[in-house]
């Protein structure tokens, strides 16, 4: 618990520093976080439309704000919510820890156990909502525009979107208690179930605009940073639709707490999703910043082509074995699930081997030594330097 009470503190102290560095008064266009949350969501822009005016509205471009940096502050938003929920409820748990150790146990009745559940689990589900989706997102918004050279299609209405998502985002945590009996069934209908499914309406836009920039930006190269961000956002539809379906009061008594949670939903979106997208990343920004493109080109391919393979297969075996009501953290001795774990192994040793790929080949690149000074102390580089 202390571990996991640094984490968030230093997650807090991320987010400060990204707000800090938007919102820095070293220039004469300065404004609070209201003004630029307003500019940022199009708030101006909506009650213009309405035929009103945002008198609190400054000075500040919002068709010219760039819509990663609108992205990053609502993803940052989520984020500061999680560490602070996350943060409150490890400290709980650590002082009845220590109490315990000191033979005073507290009592347990005190904290009521249904309150605690949904507080924790509004703060946890920041991390899928403000961590993974819109800061994936956000690389999308950022990425696609640079990789073909056109603006991105529809920004101004996706910052709004944007804005949506995140009202979107506060309402959903419920559906990580729609097996959970103790919850009532308005929570679990409203918020578990319908306010869910409103993400597929914020994230589809996204998609819908970043898929439509490609498509107008047409003839476009299929480099691989591009080719890595078209399958960072397939594998957000997989993993995304996964956790809609199970989204459902009905279907969520078959699949809560399967292999389909973890898999085809959790691993879809981390592996597929987002260890994709940060692929797209790291292809783009080494040229970029360090001029030097990719050793062996073919390698490039054939790290996607594992990677899509392997990370595609697992979560499909893993979910399909969910399906079948292979629950999580249980082991099986029958044997009625091995058909499924085995290709999961094998999906994810052809997962792993296209990570190796990638490896070899950035190392090949950059060279060994300059990889080591990125994790090596510049002052332990230079005591060696001079030996």
């Amino acid at each position: 618990m202390l571990g996991a009470a640094i984490i968030m503190v230093n997650i807090l102290i991320f987010s400060y520093n990204i707000f800090k560095t938007v919102l820095s008064k070293d220039h004469d266009g300065s404004y609070t976080v209201g003004q630029f949350l307003r500019a940022a969501f199009g708030i101006p822009r909506l009650m213009k439309l309405f035929g009103k005016e945002d008198k609190g509205a400054v000075n500040l471009d919002y068709n010219g704000m760039p819509v990663f940096i609108v992205a990053v502050a609502r993803g940052s938003i989520d984020t500061v919510i999680n560490a602070v929920v996350l943060l409150a409820a490890g400290v709980l748990i650590l002082v009845y820890g220590v109490f315990a150790l000191l033979g005073h146990p507290l009592n347990p009745g005190a904290v009521d156990a249904l309150l605690y559940k949904n507080l924790y689990w509004w703060g946890l589900d920041m991390v899928a909502d403000g961590n993974v989706l819109i800061y994936t997102a956000g690389v999308w918004y950022l990425l696609v525009p640079l990789l073909t050279g056109r603006k991105l299609f529809g920004a101004n209405v996706v910052k709004t979107v944007i804005m949506v998502d995140l009202l979107v985002s506060m309402g959903v945590w419920s559906h990580h208690l729609l097996g959970d009996t103790s919850q009532p069934m308005w929570m679990r209908l409203f918020s578990g179930q319908l306010i869910t499914w409103g993400e597929i309406f914020t994230m589809g836009l996204t998609l819908f605009a970043t898929l439509m920039t490609i498509w107008k930006a047409r003839p476009v190269k299929m480099s691989p940073p591009l080719q890595f961000t078209l399958g960072s956002m397939f594998g957000f539809v997989m993993g995304a639709m996964a956790g809609i379906l199970q989204a459902n009061v009905g279907l969520n008594v078959v699949l809560h707490n399967t292999q389909w949670v973890i898999g085809l939903h959790a691993h879809a979106l981390l592996l597929t999703g987002v260890g994709t997208m940060l692929f797209s990343v790291i292809y783009t920004l080494v040229p970029m910043l360090t001029h030097l493109e990719f050793k062996f080109k073919k390698l490039v391919d054939w790290h996607f082509w594992l990677w899509m393979i392997g990370s595609v297969g697992m979560a499909m075996a893993m979910g399909m074995a969910g399906s079948k009501g292979m629950l999580r953290r249980t082991l099986y001795t029958g044997g009625e699930f091995t058909p499924y774990t085995l290709a999961a192994i094998i999906f994810g040793s052809i997962l792993s081997i296209g990570f190796i790929i990638f490896v070899v080949n950035l190392v090949s690149t950059l060279g060994l030594k300059n990889v080591f000074s990125l994790v090596i102390p510049e002052k332990w580089q230079k005591s060696t330097e001079k030996v």
